[in-house]
């Protein structure tokens, strides 16, 4: 995935990728992708992505935190890391790659990689 600047709007693949991670949310998982469409990087590195989501764009019910569920990273059958969606008052703040290496991540992984339960 390509690096994204401070002001910019999130890619088509980070898009996907925030939409797969959160499917099992239900009708949640739609809003969410809505505010990350309409969102703006803050920070962008590997293993972090900061967004701010626009105050006229809805909210979810959601706790502060990391969004429910599990979104674990496998490379070729190995469990390398997982992914977390962090929510604060109802809006999408964060992705977070954690690693479970001695080496963190170059990229953040495509869907394909990502097993969601």
């Amino acid at each position: 995935m390509n690096e994204l600047m401070p002001g910019d709007r999130l890619s088509a693949d980070m898009l996907r990728l925030i939409a797969h991670v959160t499917s099992p949310l239900a009708e949640t998982s739609s809003k969410l992708l809505g505010q990350a469409e309409g969102a703006t990087v803050v920070r962008y590195s590997a293993t972090m992505l900061d967004v701010e989501v626009p105050s006229d764009i809805p909210a979810v019910d959601l706790p502060d935190g990391p969004a429910p569920g599990s979104a674990l990273v496998y490379e070729r059958e190995q469990l390398v890391g997982e992914l977390l969606v962090w929510i604060r008052d109802g809006r999408l703040i964060g992705l977070e790659q954690a690693w479970y290496t001695d080496d963190p991540p170059q990229s953040w992984p495509p869907p394909e990689m990502v097993r969601i339960s």
